[in-house]
């Protein structure tokens, strides 16, 4: 009797080896932003194949941790991504990619004080993932406070946009921003920061229909 692999399987094998490995990640990376489930099996199918052909591919466990705590938000993801990132760090103790995820882990566990060791660690190499920053902001506020954690999402959108999939942390970075400004009342600021966003993520975008709701709940500015 003759095994064959579905069809499915067949065809994501050959997508997978007409692309180099560093296309592969980019292509999981990619499927992993999008949240959906189908998208995070098929992320996970390739990050798999990339493991089983290389084991020292450091970045490969951290987006396996990714996919772990997107498909069981709760305990049981965590933990898991928490052992996956570990095996990173087996890897590549310097990672700054899996500090920040692993701080990520530890802040939604409760550990704070470890999180923000992490985080600290990780901002010694300046990297360019502005989750950093981020997810800095959030153990933070996570402890109420915030006056500290508005500087750290204020040095999350201070960067350059990196055009790649760090930008969904520089749109966190604001979205919190903004939260944190309103408990406040500081609606200059915040206006200062709607025209930001849009300056920078384009008109038409769903930011310009957010800050045309402030314009009108807030300021009173039907015609704005």
């Amino acid at each position: 009797l003759i095994e064959w692999p579905s069809w499915q399987t067949w065809t994501q094998e050959r997508e997978f080896a007409k692309q180099s490995p560093e296309e592969n990640l980019s292509r999981a990376i990619a499927l992993i932003d999008t949240g959906a489930r189908p998208q995070l099996d098929q992320a996970k199918s390739i990050l798999e194949r990339l493991i089983s052909r290389d084991p020292s591919l450091e970045q490969v466990y951290i987006e396996l941790a990714r996919v772990a705590m997107k498909s069981n938000w709760g305990p049981e993801g965590l933990h898991h991504a928490e052992g996956l990132l570990s095996s990173a760090l087996q890897i590549s103790p310097d990672s700054a990619n899996a500090k920040i995820l692993m701080g990520y882990v530890y802040a939604h566990q409760k550990h704070y004080s470890q999180a923000e060791k992490l985080f600290a660690d990780a901002a010694a190499s300046n990297p360019n993932n502005l989750w950093l920053w981020a997810n800095w902001g959030e153990v933070l506020a996570m402890q109420g406070k915030f006056d500290q954690a508005v500087v750290k999402y204020r040095d999350a959108i201070a960067r350059p946009m990196t055009h790649d999939t760090y930008d969904r942390a520089r749109a966190d970075a604001y979205t919190r921003l903004l939260a944190l400004l309103e408990r406040k009342h500081d609606f200059d600021s915040m206006e200062t920061l709607y025209k930001k966003r849009v300056a920078e993520f384009g008109n038409g975008s769903c930011y310009s229909a957010d800050y045309a709701r402030f314009l009108l709940q807030e300021r009173g500015d039907a015609n704005g």
